[in-house]
């Protein structure tokens, strides 16, 4: 893979983007006034889920092919990688909430109910251990999102081991053998941590969602021929038809998934997000989708940013609401709750292109060193 750049898969973008627009709608502190747009604000961690499967489907393609063409894998190149997409921005946001005066902190609304954070948890990307064990959440924002950055640099070890050590022919199996486990791991995490609070917030509880994305990235590289066939030959019928049935689950997933309704089964229920939202992938990105998103287009732009929107869209929301709470101003008027969208959201995309373009680059750039 030395020399060549890795190709890029059309749509992705945008689905980063749809997946931090979950999420970001989710924590709007907004009441909806119709079931609809409840509908649609609720299940942020849908866009976690998405963002699992997606980074499970890119991580195996890369792995999968460089193991193809060259009969093992550059740890260290990988790792370098990595590190230059998600640590500038982790540690640069970590470094501002531990070394920012704590009443400072409090002023500008990002200090709330929760536990105090602990450095060596949160440097060493064990702040998701450090939620299963406070069974809460860490009592500065955006440390709150955290826990998913850490569970995916989990990942990135977990999944740079196997893929090294595991002979090829062993690969599939392996990530047919992580559904299993996934789904083993969360029927036995109640014993372990005996939570009320904080489920499924560590790597193996969530291994069906990288695998689902990983089986689809693995024969996309292994075996693209016969992927690009089967899904070049898929009616356009049948591609907008999976695709409004992944609308429709995600639409009333609390209706047709609940938490409750399904008791022990419930532990299946990210099994059947994974399968979903590979299926989605893959329709997406195979060359006849009936969905194409211009590469230039403001979704793919916006999906670029996806990483650094994720991580600190939740400053300008609470700054935004402590300046409503200071002004007396009332969230459930509706021009409040349009200015507020409009200004959060607006903040966010220009932070995470100034981060990008000024501060993300200078690392982003050094990674073609290491293809």
């Amino acid at each position: 893979m030395a020399g060549k750049k890795l190709q890029h898969f059309k749509n992705i973008d945008a689905l980063r983007f749809f997946a931090f627009l979950k999420v970001y709608l989710h924590h709007l502190p907004i009441a909806c006034s119709t079931w609809w747009l409840s509908q649609i604000k609720s299940g942020g961690g849908l866009g976690v889920l998405l963002f699992f499967v997606l980074s499970g489907f890119l991580i195996t393609w890369i792995l999968t092919k460089e193991k193809l063409i060259h009969h093992k894998i550059n740890a260290l190149n990988f790792i370098i990688r990595r590190i230059l997409r998600i640590w500038p921005v982790y540690y640069l946001v970590l470094a501002f909430i531990f070394f920012t005066p704590y009443h400072i902190l409090q002023h500008l609304g990002l200090v709330f109910g929760g536990y105090h954070p602990n450095a060596l948890y949160s440097i060493s990307f064990m702040e998701n251990y450090r939620m299963l064990q406070m069974d809460t959440l860490p009592g500065i924002s955006p440390l709150t999102v955290f826990w998913s950055l850490c569970i995916e640099e989990h990942f990135y070890i977990f999944w740079l081991l196997s893929f090294s050590l595991l002979p090829k022919k062993i690969l599939p199996y392996f990530l047919f053998s992580c559904f299993p486990l996934a789904i083993f791991f969360r029927w036995i995490e109640p014993s372990i941590w005996q939570n009320q609070n904080i489920f499924t917030n560590d790597l193996f509880t969530n291994l069906d969602l990288f695998a689902a994305g990983g089986l689809l990235g693995y024969y996309t590289a292994a075996k693209p021929d016969n992927i690009n066939y089967f899904f070049n030959k898929t009616p356009n019928k049948a591609q907008w038809a999976y695709i409004a049935i992944v609308l429709l689950l995600v639409f009333f997933h609390a209706n047709i998934l609940p938490e409750s309704a399904f008791g022990k089964l419930n532990i299946l229920k990210n099994t059947v997000f994974a399968i979903t939202f590979s299926g989605l992938i893959a329709v997406l990105i195979s060359k006849n989708s009936v969905v194409s998103f211009s590469n230039n287009g403001v979704l793919s732009f916006l999906g670029e940013l996806s990483y650094g929107m994720y991580v600190y869209h939740l400053i300008f929301i609470l700054l935004a609401l402590k300046l409503c709470e200071e002004q007396n101003l009332n969230l459930n008027s509706f021009t409040t709750k349009i200015l507020f969208i409009i200004s959060t959201f607006s903040l966010t995309v220009l932070l995470s292109y100034l981060s990008k373009t000024f501060f993300e680059n200078n690392f982003l750039k050094l990674k073609k060193f290491f293809q």
